[in-house]
Protein backbone atom coordinates (compact mmCIF):
# COMPACT_ATOMS: atom_id res chain seq x y z
CA UNK A 1 0.00 0.00 0.00
CA UNK A 2 2.48 2.50 0.75
CA UNK A 3 4.68 2.19 -2.58
CA UNK A 4 1.33 2.90 -4.18
CA UNK A 5 1.78 6.22 -2.79
CA UNK A 6 4.92 6.66 -3.74
CA UNK A 7 6.41 5.48 0.06
CA UNK A 8 8.78 3.58 1.50
CA UNK A 9 7.59 1.37 4.03
CA UNK A 10 10.55 2.47 7.23
CA UNK A 11 8.96 0.55 10.35
CA UNK A 12 5.22 -0.88 11.43
CA UNK A 13 5.14 -1.43 15.77
CA UNK A 14 2.44 -3.15 17.20
CA UNK A 15 2.51 -2.97 21.37
CA UNK A 16 -0.83 -3.97 23.52
CA UNK A 17 -1.81 -0.40 25.17
CA UNK A 18 -4.25 -1.33 27.82
CA UNK A 19 -7.17 -2.42 26.55
CA UNK A 20 -6.15 -1.88 22.31
CA UNK A 21 -3.50 -2.33 20.59
CA UNK A 22 -1.13 0.53 19.07
CA UNK A 23 -0.20 0.16 15.23
CA UNK A 24 2.14 2.73 14.42
CA UNK A 25 3.03 2.60 10.60
CA UNK A 26 6.25 4.95 9.84
CA UNK A 27 6.68 6.13 5.66
CA UNK A 28 8.91 7.99 4.12
CA UNK A 29 9.89 9.76 0.78
CA UNK A 30 11.93 11.57 -1.09
CA UNK A 31 9.45 14.75 -0.97
CA UNK A 32 7.82 15.67 1.94
CA UNK A 33 4.08 13.52 2.61
CA UNK A 34 0.93 15.47 2.19
CA UNK A 35 -2.00 15.32 4.66
CA UNK A 36 -4.23 14.00 2.18
CA UNK A 37 -1.81 11.14 0.92
CA UNK A 38 -1.08 10.17 4.38
CA UNK A 39 -5.06 10.44 5.34
CA UNK A 40 -5.73 8.19 2.67
CA UNK A 41 -2.88 5.80 3.44
CA UNK A 42 -4.33 5.69 6.61
CA UNK A 43 -8.06 4.69 5.93
CA UNK A 44 -6.57 2.29 3.47
CA UNK A 45 -4.49 0.03 6.29
CA UNK A 46 -7.61 0.40 8.79
CA UNK A 47 -9.88 -0.90 6.04
CA UNK A 48 -7.40 -3.68 5.62
CA UNK A 49 -6.61 -4.18 9.34
CA UNK A 50 -10.47 -4.55 9.88
CA UNK A 51 -11.11 -6.93 6.75
CA UNK A 52 -8.73 -9.32 7.36
CA UNK A 53 -10.20 -8.84 11.01
CA UNK A 54 -6.19 -8.68 12.63
CA UNK A 55 -7.44 -7.75 16.18
CA UNK A 56 -10.91 -9.43 16.45
CA UNK A 57 -13.67 -6.65 18.75
CA UNK A 58 -10.39 -5.46 20.37
CA UNK A 59 -9.75 -1.86 19.58
CA UNK A 60 -6.94 -0.53 17.92
CA UNK A 61 -5.53 3.12 17.18
CA UNK A 62 -3.35 3.10 13.78
CA UNK A 63 -0.68 6.11 13.65
CA UNK A 64 0.53 6.72 10.07
CA UNK A 65 3.43 8.84 10.38
CA UNK A 66 6.30 10.27 8.59
CA UNK A 67 9.90 9.63 10.65
CA UNK A 68 10.96 12.30 12.98
CA UNK A 69 14.19 14.34 12.16
CA UNK A 70 15.95 11.82 15.69
CA UNK A 71 15.51 8.65 13.32
CA UNK A 72 18.75 7.63 12.75
CA UNK A 73 20.43 7.55 9.01
CA UNK A 74 20.85 3.68 8.17
CA UNK A 75 20.12 3.37 5.15
CA UNK A 76 21.76 5.01 1.85
CA UNK A 77 17.53 6.95 0.85
CA UNK A 78 18.04 8.07 4.50
CA UNK A 79 21.39 9.98 3.55
CA UNK A 80 19.94 11.04 0.08
CA UNK A 81 17.15 12.89 1.81
CA UNK A 82 19.29 14.63 4.69
CA UNK A 83 21.82 16.34 1.64
CA UNK A 84 22.37 19.63 3.06
CA UNK A 85 21.37 19.11 6.91
CA UNK A 86 23.58 18.86 9.84
CA UNK A 87 24.76 15.32 11.40
CA UNK A 88 26.18 14.18 13.90
CA UNK A 89 28.09 10.47 12.99
CA UNK A 90 29.81 8.67 14.69
CA UNK A 91 32.50 6.25 12.91
CA UNK A 92 35.49 5.04 13.54
CA UNK A 93 35.94 5.99 17.55
CA UNK A 94 34.87 9.55 17.26
CA UNK A 95 32.11 11.95 16.52
CA UNK A 96 31.90 14.16 13.33
CA UNK A 97 29.67 16.74 13.22
CA UNK A 98 29.49 18.31 9.57
CA UNK A 99 26.59 18.94 6.90
CA UNK A 100 25.20 15.95 4.63
CA UNK A 101 27.05 15.80 1.09
CA UNK A 102 26.38 13.55 -2.30
CA UNK A 103 26.65 9.77 -2.02
CA UNK A 104 29.57 8.37 -3.49
CA UNK A 105 29.70 4.88 -5.24
CA UNK A 106 27.15 3.39 -7.84
CA UNK A 107 24.13 5.07 -7.50
CA UNK A 108 21.67 1.78 -6.88
CA UNK A 109 24.12 0.53 -4.00
CA UNK A 110 26.31 3.36 -2.53
CA UNK A 111 29.58 3.02 -0.60
CA UNK A 112 29.94 6.16 0.75
CA UNK A 113 28.51 9.74 1.98
CA UNK A 114 30.41 12.83 1.25
CA UNK A 115 30.69 15.07 4.48
CA UNK A 116 31.21 18.71 4.81
CA UNK A 117 33.17 19.56 7.56
CA UNK A 118 33.84 23.64 8.26
CA UNK A 119 36.98 24.16 10.36
CA UNK A 120 39.31 27.53 10.49
CA UNK A 121 39.82 27.44 7.61
CA UNK A 122 36.56 27.10 5.89
CA UNK A 123 34.41 24.00 4.42
CA UNK A 124 36.22 21.45 3.46
CA UNK A 125 34.71 17.53 2.13
CA UNK A 126 35.66 14.01 3.04
CA UNK A 127 34.27 10.70 2.39
CA UNK A 128 33.02 8.55 4.62
CA UNK A 129 32.12 4.89 3.73
CA UNK A 130 28.95 3.70 5.14
CA UNK A 131 29.99 0.90 6.51
CA UNK A 132 31.92 2.61 9.05
CA UNK A 133 29.27 4.51 10.18
CA UNK A 134 27.74 3.49 14.31
CA UNK A 135 25.59 5.91 14.37
CA UNK A 136 24.08 9.22 12.31
CA UNK A 137 21.40 11.51 13.35
CA UNK A 138 20.42 14.86 11.86
CA UNK A 139 21.15 17.80 14.32
CA UNK A 140 18.38 20.21 14.95
CA UNK A 141 19.45 23.92 14.02
CA UNK A 142 17.99 27.00 15.71
CA UNK A 143 19.60 29.32 13.40
CA UNK A 144 17.90 33.02 12.54
CA UNK A 145 17.74 31.40 8.98
CA UNK A 146 16.44 27.90 10.88
CA UNK A 147 14.01 29.91 12.95
CA UNK A 148 12.33 31.94 10.16
CA UNK A 149 11.46 28.13 8.20
CA UNK A 150 10.33 26.82 11.68
CA UNK A 151 8.07 29.98 11.74
CA UNK A 152 6.71 29.39 7.86
CA UNK A 153 5.92 25.63 8.78
CA UNK A 154 4.02 26.74 11.54
CA UNK A 155 1.64 29.30 10.48
CA UNK A 156 1.24 26.75 7.76
CA UNK A 157 0.25 24.31 9.84
CA UNK A 158 1.98 21.28 8.76
CA UNK A 159 0.95 18.19 9.61
CA UNK A 160 2.88 15.08 9.67
CA UNK A 161 1.54 12.90 11.79
CA UNK A 162 -2.33 11.02 11.53
CA UNK A 163 -4.02 9.06 14.15
CA UNK A 164 -6.94 6.60 13.47
CA UNK A 165 -8.85 5.03 15.97
CA UNK A 166 -10.94 2.01 14.60
CA UNK A 167 -13.50 -0.57 16.17
CA UNK A 168 -14.68 -2.71 13.45
CA UNK A 169 -16.04 -1.16 11.08
CA UNK A 170 -16.59 2.45 13.23
CA UNK A 171 -13.26 4.52 12.22
CA UNK A 172 -13.02 7.93 13.85
CA UNK A 173 -10.13 10.05 11.90
CA UNK A 174 -7.91 12.67 14.71
CA UNK A 175 -4.79 14.77 13.12
CA UNK A 176 -1.71 15.47 15.28
CA UNK A 177 0.15 18.15 14.70
CA UNK A 178 4.05 17.41 15.13
CA UNK A 179 7.07 19.20 14.27
CA UNK A 180 8.37 18.65 10.25
CA UNK A 181 11.11 17.00 9.33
Amino acid sequence: MAQRHGFDLEEVRVSPDGQRSSVAVVVDADTAPSLDILAQLSREVSEELDALNVFGEMPYVLEVTSPGVDRPLTMPRHWRRARGRKVAVRAGGRTIEARVGALVGDAEAPTGVQLIVVGADGPTAHVLDLAEVKNAVVQVEFSSRTRVKLRSLWARQTIDTIVTTSRSSTSEHRYIRVASH
